[in-house]
């Protein structure tokens, strides 16, 4: 069995974390952030990974899923402001652990 990768070493979260940063400075748009959380939430079902780094995708997936409600089947929804303020919450956490290690 593989070791438990750390989220550096997923391309995929490296570019969630980038489009998510391009996203905040209103150069892509939301549906970009989605597509990359899609992406990595793949990632970590095909890849052994840290707990910690599936818990934090699943709440990405989770939060695209509430700001892209397609076919309107969600029940909680979030506004663009209350996606784009959680994306920039979840930047500061990043930046905060990154500097940790």
């Amino acid at each position: 069995m593989q070791s438990p990768q750390s989220s550096r070493r997923l391309p995929e979260f490296k570019a969630l974390v980038e489009i998510a940063r391009s996203y905040v400075a209103g150069e892509v748009h939301f549906s970009h952030v989605c597509a990359a959380a899609a992406a990595l939430n793949e990632a970590v079902n095909v890849y052994a990974v840290d707990p910690r780094v599936k818990q934090v995708t699943a709440e990405w997936a989770e939060m695209t899923r509430r700001a892209w409600p397609e076919w309107g089947r969600v029940k909680d929804p979030v506004t663009p402001e209350e996606f784009k303020a959680w994306v920039q919450l979840q930047l500061c956490v990043f930046d905060a652990v990154e500097q940790q290690e």
